[in-house]
C-alpha cells in the first residue's frame, strides 16, 4: 500500500511542471466584412499581442503559423479552426470577423477547443471608431484569457467609447457623496458611551492609483446605562458622547482597476469631542475638548466604472482631544459605514473610504 502512495506522489510531482505550462493558442486571421484589409490586419496584430501579455497563455506567432501552414488562413467554422489548431499543435484557436456598421467596428471572436471541436467562448466588442480598436482589443483579449464576458471586464482606462458616449476617464477627477454608519468606542475611552452613530460629507479627488479624500461630519450616542434617561428622579445616569469632525484629509491606495475595488489608507484631521452626563432629561455635567485625530481605513467600492458608487468602509480612529480631567484622552474607536458617491459626468468616482468609518464619524 505504501508503494502505491509513493508512486502516486511521484506521479503528482512529475505532473506539476506540466500544469504550470502556458496554454498554447493560435489566433488566425479574422474575416473582414466591409473593412479595409490593412485595418483588419492591424486589429488582429493588436489582439495577438494583447492575448500574449497574459502569462498563462502562449500565442503562436504569425510567422510560425505561416511556416507550418504555408499561409494563415481564415476560418469560417469551428471544424476548420480545430483542424488548423491540430496542425499547429495548439490547444485552442481563436477566429472571427471584423465588421463595419456605419462608423462602428464590431469584432466578433470564437474560441474553439481543438481536442473537442467545441466553441468554449464566444463574444464581441464594439468600437465607435478605428482609434477605439486598441481599447476594444484589450477588452476582448482579457475576455478570451479569463473566459469572462466583455461587459464584465471593464477597467479604468479600458472603457470603450461605445459603452459611454461621454469622454472616458482622464488622469484625475473629483466626486462627492456621503456616508453613514456606526462605531464602537474601545477601552471605555468615550466616557462609557457604548456606540457612535452618524454620517459625513465626502469630497474625493481620484487618480488611477490613489484617492485623496476630504470629509467632515459628526457622530453621537443617545445614551448608555439602563433606563436612567427616562427616570426623572435622577437615580440613574446616562452618558452622551458627541464627536464632530471639523476637517479630515485621507490618502487611500487602490488595489485594482476593477469595478469592485478594495482599498486601504489613512489620514489626519481635527475633531471636537464632548462627553455629557445626564440625570433625568437634562445634562448636568459636560466636558469638551478639541484635538488632532488619526485614522486607518480599509474597504471596498462597487461600480467604479459607473457615475455612481456604493461604498463599504471600516476604520480605526484615534482622537487625541483632552476632554477634561475625568475623561482625558486619547480616545479609540472602530466602526463600519456605508455610503455612495456620484459624479454627473462619466469618469468620476473613486475607490476610497471615509464617512462614519473613514471621514468624520469615528
Amino acid at each position: 500500500m505504501s508503494n502505491h502512495r509513493v508512486v502516486g506522489f511521484l506521479f503528482f510531482i512529475i505532473l506539476i511542471p506540466f500544469s504550470l505550462l502556458a496554454e498554447k493558442i493560435a489566433v488566425v486571421d479574422f474575416k473582414g466584412i466591409g473593412v479595409d484589409a490593412s485595418l483588419v490586419e492591424a486589429a488582429i496584430t493588436l489582439l495577438r499581442g494583447d492575448i500574449s501579455s497574459y502569462k498563462n497563455i502562449e500565442v503562436i506567432e504569425k510567422e510560425q503559423m505561416e511556416k507550418m501552414l504555408g499561409k494563415v488562413v481564415k476560418c469560417e467554422n469551428k471544424e476548420s479552426a480545430a483542424e488548423i489548431g491540430f496542425k499547429l499543435g495548439a490547444e485552442k484557436v481563436v477566429y472571427g470577423t471584423i465588421s463595419k456598421l456605419g462608423e462602428k467596428y464590431v469584432i466578433s471572436a470564437n474560441v474553439v477547443k481543438v481536442i473537442s471541436h467545441n466553441i468554449v467562448f464566444s463574444d464581441r466588442v464594439t468600437a465607435t471608431n478605428a482609434e477605439d480598436l486598441d481599447i476594444a482589443s484589450k477588452r476582448l483579449a482579457k475576455s478570451i484569457a479569463t473566459g469572462k464576458k466583455v461587459e464584465k471586464t471593464g477597467e479604468i482606462g479600458k472603457i470603450t467609447e461605445e459603452e459611454t458616449k461621454e469622454p472616458r476617464r482622464k488622469k484625475s477627477f473629483y466626486t462627492v457623496g456621503g456616508k453613514f454608519g456606526m462605531g464602537m468606542p474601545l477601552w471605555n475611552t468615550y466616557g462609557g458611551a457604548s456606540a457612535l452613530m452618524g454620517g459625513s460629507v465626502l469630497y474625493w479627488y481620484e487618480t488611477p492609483k490613489f484617492i485623496v479624500e476630504a470629509s467632515m461630519g459628526e457622530c453621537f450616542t443617545p445614551f448608555t446605562g439602563s433606563l436612567g434617561e427616562y427616570d426623572t428622579t435622577g437615580s440613574d445616569t446616562s452618558v452622551h458622547a458627541v464627536e464632530a469632525t471639523l476637517a479630515q484629509l485621507s490618502i487611500l491606495y487602490l488595489f485594482s482597476k476593477e469595478d469592485f475595488c478594495p482599498y486601504a489608507g489613512g489620514g489626519i484631521g481635527m475633531k471636537y469631542l464632548g462627553v455629557y452626563r445626564e440625570t433625568g432629561y437634562f445634562a448636568d455635567y459636560a466636558e469638551t475638548g478639541f484635538g488632532m485625530a488619526l485614522n486607518l481605513n480599509a474597504g471596498l467600492v462597487g461600480f467604479r466604472t459607473y457615475d455612481f458608487r456604493i461604498l463599504l468602509d471600516v476604520q480605526y480612529s484615534l482622537n487625541m482631544a483632552n476632554v477634561g480631567k475625568e475623561f482625558g484622552g486619547p480616545h479609540h474607536s472602530i466602526g463600519i459605514s456605508f455610503g455612495f458617491t456620484y459624479r454627473k459626468q462619466m469618469g468620476g468616482g473613486g475607490c476610497g473610504g471615509g464617512g462614519c468609518g473613514g471621514g468624520g464619524c469615528l
